[in-house]
């Protein structure tokens, strides 16, 4: 599937309506373009939000319906676009036509109450049986009452409530099977079903939060996903669930460290396998959850009436073949833990002509796989030995899909030794750049490492470099140079930055973790051909850096050498066609919803514009069709046409031909 728009999609352009119109309104046409270019320029002005301070969730829209009925007006600007009630875009009938709600948020979560999902999404239709538990004794007085919401934007308030439950028995403590010594995995699937959400509730395909609310008053919150599997929408959104399961605590360990319980096969307090069937401690984070860049990206496309179908990193693993039913698949927040079969069905995606949003960062960072059915997610973390400041003698290799050291599907295989005909770099579980260590080396566990050797570049043009926690970076757009790229590139069209100079936009756009284009060589063999850069922001000065050394072992305040501290954003068009976009950070979509920027919104409409999406209720953006008709009208200043079809700014006096911006989109 390539990046344009199939024929049977394509919407006219103005000029094709201009065409087929009787004479007597071709001669009205110049008038009402002037009347529209008037109109355009004096409600130009982006959204403005009204929210707490500190909240880095998508505020609420200035003047939305305070009670959360159908929105035809958000602040002062008209919703645009194909907004009729019904509809039959399900994003835009759930966003335009249906009443939101602000109830799904909580004040304070809290550790006492916890749930989860049986399956981290369902397909529509299906229910959802949520195993609900108390850090109490189980009493016959405590109960909870679930809440269910499908989030989105509706009129800025953020959700709808699709079901509720009142008085419902919690039948949990929080009593799971005992801890895995050797693992580190703890697993409550022993709980008891508490509740099931009706499949028949479920209006359309999205992100789900069921809120538990306990008699006790404690609060917390579930999110799953519901697909469409049927439905081959222009965008499918990937949740990045690996990502919440690897930093969940709850129980004792989770991938990074232990709050409890003695050292694991891996030399360090962390585990090396963690399951789904557990609340998530992280719950109500901005980091590592859904209410952070996850959020703040769903809620903006959601706003702009996207055709959107929605699924999870475990459901991309079990059948990656539904990647090509889409336009656009989309990669969001922070993707971290990437199944062979993700990698490989992204890939292949991209090879089949489908394109690649990424707005992640550190993604398809660590190499995972499944166990017990996809409730348990596994990854040795070998590079790392016993800690990313330590020797990686101490550590194990992956003993593989059976769990038995020593045997022949272990990632040493039988014989125990890497670097010999019987290694499985299928099953080893470590950085999915690590190329593996002989035996001996003081860097790796005593028989060596085995390790994929597929760096993640390959993917995306970049790859994780580093990360700080304690602040983020404005995004630096330099200006244009004589390829055409970062301001010059047609992505920054109509956001009015300027191709003569370097802009920064937002304040912390760039972190928490970055990405950027490798320097070392055996990274840069597997760099696609024709990578542009988007933005260069220089992060070196800042205190707090951790930069990556090798393949994920090492860290330093500042970047290996060779290696500029400099974090891009990139894309690249594939030999099949594909447009692959990555914003090299995590917080991206922060410019989009928790402090919107209207020049981040006006390029994320540009990549999926250019990969063929179209925003159904436009909203804070110039969309393509007003472009169209503000350059047909003439009307934007410094504005000039390349033969690319694009549009740049015109030096006065200048020569066209000599414009840094005329490199082709395509």
């Amino acid at each position: 599937m390539s990046g344009a728009v199939p024929e049977g999609r394509r919407s006219r352009g103005l000029l094709d309506v201009i065409r087929e119109a009787p004479l007597w309104t071709r001669v009205l046409v110049p008038f009402v373009i002037l009347a529209g270019v008037i109109g355009a320029v004096a409600g130009e002005g982006f959204q403005r939000y009204a929210g707490e301070s500190g909240d880095s969730s998508p505020a609420v829209l200035s003047g939305a319906a305070a009670d959360g009925g159908p929105v035809g007006v958000a602040g002062s600007r008209q919703y645009r676009g194909d907004a009729t009630c019904p509809n039959r875009n399900p994003i835009v009938e759930e966003n335009r036509c249906h009443r939101g709600t602000m109830s799904w948020r909580i004040g304070n979560y809290s550790a006492g109450l916890g749930g989860y999902a049986t399956q981290t999404s369902v397909d529509l239709g299906e229910d959802v049986v949520l195993k609900i538990g108390r850090d109490a004794p189980v009493s016959s007085q405590a109960t909870v009452d679930v809440a269910v919401f499908r989030m989105g934007y509706y009129g800025g308030l953020g959700g709808r409530l699709i079901d509720r439950a009142s008085g419902v028995p919690i039948d949990n403590d929080y009593r799971c099977r005992p801890m895995n010594a050797t693992t580190g995995e703890v697993d409550c699937g022993n709980w008891h079903p508490t509740y099931t959400i009706p499949g028949g509730v479920f209006p359309a395909s999205g992100v789900y939060i069921a809120k538990l609310t306990a008699s006790t008053g404690e609060q917390t919150a579930v999110v799953f996903t519901v697909r469409d599997d049927r439905r081959a929408a222009d965008l499918l959104y990937v949740l990045p669930v690996n990502t919440y399961e690897a930093y969940n605590l709850f129980g004792g360990k989770s991938l990074y460290f232990g709050a409890r319980g003695a050292s694991t096969i891996s030399g360090a307090s962390r585990a090396v396998k963690v399951s789904f069937n557990r609340p998530l401690s992280l719950a109500g984070g901005a980091q590592n959850w859904f209410f952070g860049p996850d959020f703040n990206l769903l809620f903006w496309l959601e706003k702009q009436g996207f055709e959107i179908s929605y699924t999870d990193d475990v459901e991309v693993s079990s059948d990656p073949r539904k990647l090509h039913k889409h336009q656009i698949d989309v990669i969001s927040g922070h993707s971290e833990y990437w199944s062979a079969a993700q990698f490989g069905g992204v890939r292949a995606a991209r090879d089949g002509g489908v394109n690649i949003a990424s707005f992640s960062a550190n993604t398809a960072y660590w190499k995972v796989r499944y166990e017990d059915g996809r409730r348990t997610l596994v990854c040795y973390k070998t590079v790392e030995g016993s800690g990313s400041a330590g020797s990686g003698a101490v550590g194990a290799n992956d003993w593989g899909p059976d769990g038995a050291r020593g045997t022949a599907d272990d990632a040493l295989g039988a014989d125990g030794i890497a670097g010999t005909l019987d290694d499985n770099p299928q099953n080893a579980t470590t950085t999915w750049r690590d190329d593996g260590a002989p035996p001996g080396d003081p860097n790796a566990p005593t028989q060596g490492r085995v390790g994929p050797d597929q760096p993640e570049n390959q993917l995306f043009g970049v790859m994780y470099a580093g990360d700080n926690d304690r602040r983020g970076f404005p995004l630096t757009v330099p200006a244009a140079n004589s390829e055409g790229e970062f301001a010059g590139d047609p992505v920054w069209r109509h956001t009015g930055i300027s191709t003569f100079r370097s802009t920064e936009i937002g304040e912390k756009i760039v972190g928490w973790e970055w990405d950027a284009i490798p320097t070392q060589s055996q990274y840069l063999s597997r760099q696609p051909p024709g990578v542009v850069r988007l933005s260069a922001t220089n992060v070196g000065t800042a205190d707090g850096n951790s930069w990556i050394q090798d393949e994920g072992r090492l860290r330093d305040s500042a970047p290996p050498p060779g290696q500029p501290s400099v974090v891009n954003a990139v894309s690249y068009r594939a030999s099949s066609g594909a447009l692959v976009f990555a914003s090299g950070t995590m917080e991206w979509s922060y410019g989009l919803s928790a402090q919107p920027d209207r020049r981040i919104e006006q390029a994320t409409y540009n990549v999926l514009s250019d990969m063929g999406a179209e925003a159904r209720t436009p909203n804070g953006i110039t969309p393509e069709h007003r472009q169209r008709r503000l350059a047909a009208a003439g009307s934007m200043p410094g504005l000039a046409q390349t033969s690319a079809g694009e549009r740049c700014p015109a030096r006065p006096g200048s020569n066209p031909a000599e414009r840094p911006c005329a490199r082709s989109a395509s």
